[in-house]
């Protein structure tokens, strides 16, 4: 999808998931949570989630390192 960097997934002591999707804007990123919804292709990944408990927002990265 437009404006898509990378994406890494973490997993959290108490067994919750973070899925962090990084993306070039505010506007691409909104959009794509928006078109990822109607792509018949995903129906098997959010198959994999339960509904009740995800909790999806958007957020602005304050800072950031690269190793090395």
């Amino acid at each position: 999808m437009p404006g898509f960097i990378n994406r890494h997934f973490a997993k959290g002591e108490g067994g919750e998931w973070i899925d962090a999707v990084i993306w070039d804007s505010r506007e691409n990123a909104q959009a794509a949570a928006k078109a990822f919804m109607d792509i018949p292709e995903a129906e098997p990944f959010f198959s994999l989630m339960n509904q009740e408990t995800i909790n999806l927002c958007h957020a602005t990265i304050q800072t950031s390192e690269t190793p090395g």
